[in-house]
């Protein structure tokens, strides 16, 4: 089985798993073995960041965590409002739905708490939100 996991997402099962690793998806009683993982936007633990990349790895050599929050955001096709500067937040904008599992690894990844809502700074749109200054 082919798994690209920038087309799912929300199966929490796959991501972090490496080749010849196997899994289940959410009410489905098969078991799946990774065969290959084709992905633009590979997201490295931070664990794994750290150690010297190994053969077969699903870390692909010249890939680097992004730097700090935004541009963890900006660098998955979201817009951001950054009006931490000001004593303000930073603002993702998205759907909840679109945003979560990005929401969820930045999360792991920085450190960092926030919230959804929509307010002045988003023009109302759908936003996650954070005071952090990561």
């Amino acid at each position: 089985m082919m798994v690209d996991l920038a087309k799912y997402p929300k199966q929490k099962g796959i991501i972090g798993k490496t080749v010849g690793e196997t899994f289940k998806l959410a009410g489905v009683s098969l078991t799946y073995k990774i065969t290959k993982i084709i992905a633009n936007d590979t997201l490295i633990p931070k664990d794994v960041a750290s150690s010297p990349a190994k053969q077969g790895s699903a870390v692909q050599a010249g890939k680097t965590q992004p730097k700090g929050l935004k541009d963890f955001f900006v660098s998955k096709g979201f817009k951001a409002v950054d009006c931490r500067s000001n004593n303000g937040c930073l603002w993702i904008l998205g759907e909840r739905k679109e945003l979560a599992p990005y929401v969820t690894e930045a999360e792991r990844l920085f450190g960092v708490a926030g919230g959804y809502g929509a307010g002045k700074a988003s023009s109302y749109k759908p936003a996650w939100w954070t005071k952090s200054n990561k």
